[in-house]
């Protein structure tokens, strides 16, 4: 599917609101992906590399 073609968005939104377990499954994977992103995280990395910087 071509995804940014507006008729396959369509369909695919369609059958992510038909499809119960489908949008089950893709809201657990959207939940563990953003918790890779966190501040505290975000925090940490920005300190090692600032750490690397300094030396």
């Amino acid at each position: 599917p071509d995804p940014a073609d507006p008729n396959t968005i369509g369909q695919l939104m369609i059958q992510i609101y038909r499809d119960e377990q489908l949008r089950s499954r893709l809201i657990a994977k959207g939940m563990e992906q953003a918790q890779q992103f966190s501040w505290e995280r975000t925090a940490n990395l920005l300190w090692q590399s600032l750490e690397k910087a300094m030396g």
